[in-house]
């Protein structure tokens, strides 16, 4: 169970070399299977039933052979003798007597009844006729699959909603983000004012992200693109705007990881929760372009800040309050309050740990750009590797480092496009639709452009959409 900080990516485990050289065959294909080389003899006197079946009727291949007997008869051939049996003399059948004609006309009659009985497939759906069909009998209802919404013990299931994933729009899914945003400010804002919040709408939000197959890419475009206005800097964007994007990259790693939905809408919940402490700062902290020492120090207690609110919520989110007591733990020891290492820091909060670093570098503020996502992961590499756990360092690679499908690239021909398709052996060189030439102006014959066929070309810069219309 990760919630309780077991790991749910044990290493591969080695192949039992000793243990697959002592059970395999040595001998025929059913020599190493125990009680296999010489099948039991079963004698079937030991069975009344069925002796007294063998007895009526014979063995299957004796009651074929009447039938063809009396098949022979019916159609004047002549009536082959009866093969002789092959069992030992104490299991023959009786002798048979011939048989007269009102015998023979009597066991066809059985045959053509037992040919006309219904299987039993048959009589679950029967042929559809053109007659007026009977009233539907009474009986329960199939039992339809029931879409699981996971939540913690004792929480109320996330309530039903009318639309179907499959037919969901972009902006229909793009709204999502607006609802994580607007339920992070709420609890940031209650925390600050130390009014009780309910964590149970995180639920059903990130469940619904993670029950749409699309969404976790379309928001993940989202949050790489979204940029920063000049009022929205300080704490809206430093924490809530941020909390927000680490949970789209989270999931995006867990699912890189194959968490099953349980964890992923855990891990999603943890981490639009994981910088609530934050709301215990001072205001101006978050303007700063220069820390001192003191604002590092004072930065420092926010996961303990944290874990204090969350403790409010009840013991059955405990778990939750010692993810955000430990996202700042670092592999190596290096993080913060304590030191933690390895195994001593739960699986959710490594992960929150990698997405809050990546999330820090690709956020675009007012006064620059964030990074590309390959830039980012690069910067992680090349700096920061030893922080985090291999596994998720490699999971990162694989799946943030690659330009969404979707976003609008800059080529460094000039060219502008849309990224169409990614290539998993090389996430920076994916499929380019081309929209706009050097000169910015729209293309009229598009064409596509698979960066990996075209070594010279590559990604420069991502484009929005204000920059579009400049």
């Amino acid at each position: 169970m990760v919630r309780a900080g077991a790991g749910a990516l044990p290493p591969n485990p080695a192949p039992d070399t000793a243990s697959s050289a002592e059970n395999k065959p040595q001998e025929g294909l059913f020599s190493g299977v125990p009680n296999m080389a010489q099948p039991p003899q079963r004698q079937i006197n030991n069975f009344p039933m069925f002796s007294g079946l063998y007895n009526e009727i014979g063995t299957i291949a004796e009651v074929i052979d009447q039938i063809n007997r009396i098949s022979d008869f019916v159609s004047g051939r002549p009536v082959q003798p009866l093969q002789e049996k092959q069992q030992p003399q104490q299991y023959a059948p009786p002798q048979q007597q011939p048989l007269s004609q009102e015998e023979i006309q009597r066991r066809i009659q059985q045959l053509q009844h037992l040919q006309q009985q219904p299987t039993e497939s048959q009589a679950q759906h029967p042929p559809q006729t053109t007659q007026q069909p009977m009233p539907a009998p009474v009986q329960e209802q199939p039992q339809q699959p029931v879409q699981q919404t996971h939540t913690p013990t004792n929480q109320t299931p996330p309530e039903d909603t009318t639309e179907q994933p499959d037919t969901l729009s972009e902006e229909e899914i793009e709204k999502m983000y607006e609802d994580l945003y607007q339920y992070v400010e709420g609890v940031m804002q209650a925390a600050q004012e130390g009014r009780d919040f309910s964590v149970e709408p995180a639920f059903v939000l990130i469940s619904r992200v993670v029950d749409i197959p699309k969404a976790p890419d379309i928001l993940y475009r989202r949050a790489i693109y979204t940029r920063e206005s000049g009022d929205e800097h300080s704490f809206a964007s430093s924490v809530v705007l941020h909390s927000v994007n680490v949970s789209i990259y989270a999931i995006k790693i867990g699912q890189g990881l194959s968490y099953n939905r349980n964890q992923l809408i855990d891990l999603g919940v943890s981490a639009l929760m994981h910088d609530v402490g934050m709301v215990t700062l001072p205001p101006d902290l978050f303007s700063k372009g220069q820390f001192t020492q003191h604002d590092i120090d004072m930065l420092h207690q926010h996961p303990a800040k944290g874990r204090a609110i969350l403790h409010k919520l009840g013991a059955d989110y405990q778990w939750l309050a010692e993810v955000a007591y430990q996202e700042h733990e670092r592999e190596n020891g290096g993080g913060y309050p304590q030191g933690l290492t390895g195994n001593q820091i739960h699986e959710y909060a490594k992960i929150i740990g990698v997405a809050d670093i990546y999330a820090g570098l690709t956020r675009s503020r007012p006064d620059r750009r964030g990074m590309l996502p390959f830039e980012a992961v690069k910067e992680i590499l090349q700096t920061r590797k030893q922080e985090f756990d291999p596994r998720v360092v490699r999971i990162l690679l694989k799946t943030l480092s690659a330009f969404p499908v979707g976003s609008m690239v800059k080529l460094n021909s000039g060219i502008i496009g849309r990224v169409i398709d990614t290539d998993i052996d090389s996430p920076l060189r994916p499929a380019i639709l081309i929209l706009f030439d050097i000169e910015g102006r729209p293309v009229q014959d598009k064409r596509e452009i698979r960066l990996r066929e075209h070594p010279i070309l590559h990604i420069t810069d991502t484009v929005s959409q204000e920059d579009l219309g400049r």
